[in-house]
């Protein structure tokens, strides 16, 4: 079965594979999954525009950065953001 996403009218994006994603404010991108919460440095631009940082993920050895970059990606396409990876 393919990952599914359903957007909240607070805005949280969910995935069928238990996270969500959720931008706040125009610096923060909030993430949550079974292993907690993370505040992403994240700029939201003009239109559609939104560029995360990805120094600002945290590596761990029970979540890595690139996964949580991969979720981020398919949340992006899903919502229509026009995302760049600084």
């Amino acid at each position: 079965m393919s990952e599914q996403f359903k957007k909240s009218l607070r805005g949280e994006l969910t995935s069928s594979e238990g996270y969500q994603i959720k931008l706040q404010g125009k610096t923060t991108l909030r993430y949550f999954d079974q292993y907690g919460e993370l505040l992403v440095d994240a700029q939201q631009g003009k239109g559609s525009a939104v560029e995360v940082r990805r120094e600002s993920i945290p590596d761990t050895p029970w979540l890595s950065r690139t996964l949580v970059i991969e979720r981020i990606e398919r949340t992006a396409k899903f919502a229509g953001w026009d995302l760049t990876l600084s």
